[in-house]
């Protein structure tokens, strides 16, 4: 694959530190669990498989970076199914982490020869599953009534676990990844093939959208890119469209992970909308890795207060950098100096977004505080579970 970082050297230093610790896993295997057990806690959303013998099954565990889930106590289930069953991750409610953390087990699916199967996700926080969780199994070619979403502990014949291919914080990775997502594009009809796509944040929110996207969007638009707004479109929709594109563009985030639907040989260029070093651009950086895709990374964001990638941020703007420059210049795109200026009534909304921001959180140094006081006293709690519990509270209160 070809890599292009157009960013400061911070963040390109930072990137290639990432990316050189990231390692390939070579044996990838499926552990079968005869009269195993899911054991659910939904109060402490505590859940893993166990073994005939009320031993805990390891591959069940989820891993992200060197965390995993919650091991509950073993418990023998009341209720028992007499079929098989494969266990292929939660029933996450972020569309984004379950594409990356949630379906990095489907790898098996085709590799499992067993009559009579259901398909587990566990929905250990009970509050149910997302109605696109179903879109991604229909593509996988299960049927609906084999698809259980578990909330409560149950035993099966046999359990089949397919170890993650992919964990999403940590560095490991198997070329078994893509095979679910190459899957799920061939069992979908491609009625519009468009060889340039740019996925558009702009229909989003107000909390959500990224400032002066519209104007940026419009010089991929005018040198023969398609936009689409994915949110707009019925999922099966968007993996037909993405994964026949060649050449994938727009900025970070969920929508340029659809990327992993596309075949080798394409390309993806990601407009960082913020300028946190702490990013998603080596994740994404590693699933083009694995499909075989070209990468571009571009430093766009223009933003007047430094803003997180990911969860509760102040709102973003991208605009006409000098790395975006540089990117329209290397690849031929047509742009006139206009373009590359920020459009003045997107700026007015981005500014009033952050006054309100900056009056709900405080200024760049009360949310460092913050942050640090989270982090001292969360230390202070004996106990994962309960750190994690005193975290969410003080976010939401502080």
């Amino acid at each position: 694959m070809n890599l292009n970082v157009y960013t400061d050297k911070a963040y390109k230093k930072a990137f290639e530190s990432k990316i050189a610790k990231v390692h390939r896993y070579n044996d990838m295997c499926i552990d079968i669990v005869e009269k195993g057990t899911f054991v659910v806690n939904t109060e402490t959303s505590a859940y893993g498989v166990f073994d005939a013998n009320g031993k805990f099954v390891d591959s069940s565990l989820q891993y992200r970076g060197k965390n995993t889930q919650f091991i509950p106590s073993y418990l023998p289930a009341d209720e028992y199914m007499d079929c098989d069953a494969v266990f292929l991750g939660n029933a996450y409610h972020h569309f984004g982490h379950f594409i990356i953390e949630h379906l990095n087990r489907t790898w098996g699916i085709e590799k499992i020869h067993a009559n009579n199967v259901k398909y587990v996700f566990i929905d250990n926080k009970n509050i149910g599953a997302k109605s696109w969780l179903f879109d991604f199994t229909d593509m996988l070619g299960i049927m609906r009534e084999d698809v259980i979403i578990l909330n409560k502990s149950m035993r099966f014949k046999n359990i089949y676990i397919p170890m993650q291919s992919l964990n999403n914080s940590g560095n490991m990775w198997a070329p078994e990844f893509k095979i679910g997502f190459d899957l799920m594009r061939e069992n979908v009809a491609a009625e519009q093939v468009y060889e340039r796509v740019y996925v558009s944040r702009a229909k989003l929110p107000d909390t959500m959208r990224t400032y002066n996207e519209e104007k940026i969007q419009k010089v991929f638009e005018r040198n023969g890119f398609h936009v689409i707004y994915p949110e707009t479109l019925p999922l099966q929709q968007q993996v037909a469209i993405i994964g026949n594109c060649k050449y994938l563009a727009g900025c970070a985030g969920t929508a340029l992970h659809m990327g992993l639907f596309m075949r080798p040989g394409g390309r993806i260029v990601q407009l960082n909308r913020s300028g946190d070093i702490n990013d998603n651009g080596a994740l994404q950086w590693r699933m083009c890795m694995i499909k075989g895709l070209d990468f571009d990374i571009v430093s766009a964001s223009v933003e007047e207060f430094k803003s997180k990638h990911g969860g509760a941020h102040a709102p973003q703007i991208i605009g006409g950098t000098r790395y975006l420059k540089q990117f329209f210049d290397d690849n031929g795109f047509v742009y006139v100096a206009d373009d590359l200026i920020t459009d003045s009534r997107s700026l007015a909304d981005y500014r009033k977004m952050l006054k309100d921001f900056k009056k709900n959180n405080g200024g760049q140094i009360v949310l460092k505080l913050k942050r640090l006081l989270i982090k001292v006293i969360a230390c202070m709690i004996p106990g994962r579970m309960n750190r994690g519990r005193v975290r969410k509270y003080l976010k939401e209160h502080l």
